[in-house]
């Protein structure tokens, strides 16, 4: 039990429970790689004083293990997460293909799990 399996069951989540999609993550430089995560995108947001705003909120969680082992530097020289201004896409429910920019990452270093917060790319 323990930590490990913690690690292994959310990975296993994310990348095989079954809610995963398979995107295409583009670094700045370098090959794309094919890898699973889950992907969100939802239009509903709220303001600062809490009422609704229609705005769109895009963000994938995605596997580091996963990322690296596709062959993709996750960290920099610091040893931080620094996936920001690599793109990525996926097909949605509605089968559109879809394009970001990621703008912001939230890792979890305790399971191994990288949150992006994503910013519309191109026709998005």
């Amino acid at each position: 039990m323990g930590i490990n399996r913690a690690i292994r069951d959310a990975k296993r989540f994310i990348t095989t429970g079954g809610f995963n999609v398979e995107m295409t993550l583009e670094p700045p430089v370098g090959d794309s790689v094919i890898i699973q995560g889950l992907a969100t995108r939802r239009t509903l947001e709220f303001d600062q004083d809490g009422y609704p705003v229609n705005s769109s909120l895009a963000h994938v969680l995605l596997v580091e293990s996963s990322i690296v082992e596709a062959g993709v530097t996750v960290r920099n020289a610091r040893g931080e997460v620094a996936l920001e201004n690599h793109l990525i896409s996926w097909t949605d429910g509605t089968g559109t293909l879809r394009k970001y920019k990621i703008v912001q990452t939230l890792p979890s270093e305790t399971v191994g799990l990288i949150t992006c917060k994503l910013g519309r790319y191109g026709t998005n």
